[in-house]
């Protein structure tokens, strides 16, 4: 183990949230955004004249991001949290500080990119596999400046 990096470990205030726990909050987040996705359109197709045109890329890559702001927009402001991480107990932090990072990092520095990265399969899929470094960052967590962590103020208050 590198020196510099164990005692950064040591300093931290949270402990990093396990790769599996991280997976299955990125599951619940990602299907209720699809079951989301899939009502807005399913309602823009029902409500639209004959002729228009939905399909295009904009919306494609534009309604998924809106759903997912609209789910958890407001957990991202107030706690750093996702529906996905909220039930795991699972928060984002700063890297540096261990902070809560604003809103604006985290919709614009870390979802965004990684929605992008993710219509790009490779790429989405280079993201993803940077979990396995040592500390279980993944590309949209170094472009953003952040870590996923235990949520230790959840977990002790049961």
């Amino acid at each position: 183990m590198d020196p510099l990096n164990e005692t950064k470990e040591s300093k931290r205030k949270y402990s990093l949230a396990p790769r599996a726990e991280r997976l299955v909050a990125n599951l619940v987040d990602s299907i209720l955004v699809v079951f989301a996705t899939f009502c807005v359109i399913s309602l823009a197709l029902s409500a639209k004249e004959p002729g228009s045109e939905l399909s295009s890329s904009y919306n494609i890559v534009l309604i998924p991001f809106f759903c997912f702001v609209a789910l958890n927009g407001y957990l991202l402001g107030k706690s750093g949290t996702t529906i996905g991480k909220l039930v795991l107990h699972l928060k984002i932090v700063c890297a540096n500080t261990e902070d809560k990072p604003p809103l604006w990092r985290l919709l614009f520095l870390r979802y965004a990119p990684m929605h992008l990265a993710n219509l790009f399969g490779i790429l989405g899929l280079a993201n993803v596999l940077m979990i396995f470094r040592e500390d279980h960052r993944c590309g949209h967590d170094f472009i953003a400046g952040t870590l996923v962590v235990k949520n230790i103020d959840d977990t002790h208050s049961k």
